[in-house]
């Protein structure tokens, strides 16, 4: 099967601008967890594992804040690349 590849962002952006940008796909994927939580709550499945990855995601969206923040007081840019491959 040949694969298939999709850029969905590609480009260097100032440190305040990726941290919006990767803000709103956390809080997008963050929405995503809870509406998947509620429906797992309702059919009591998974609702642990989802529980967990939110909680990843959290400190990940945390983790980055501090970064880019750091990159910020020295003036950086910032490549960031999100892809898709399905193969």
């Amino acid at each position: 099967m040949k694969t298939k590849k999709i850029d969905l962002l590609d480009g260097t952006f100032s440190p305040e601008e990726v941290k919006e940008v990767i803000n709103n796909l956390c809080n997008g994927q963050m929405e995503f967890y809870k509406l998947r939580y509620l429906q797992d709550i309702e059919q009591k499945e998974q609702a642990q594992q989802t529980a967990q990855e939110m909680e990843s995601l959290r400190e990940k969206k945390m983790a980055l804040k501090n970064y880019l923040e750091a990159m910020n007081n020295n003036s950086s840019s910032v490549k960031v690349c999100l892809e898709i491959t399905h193969s």
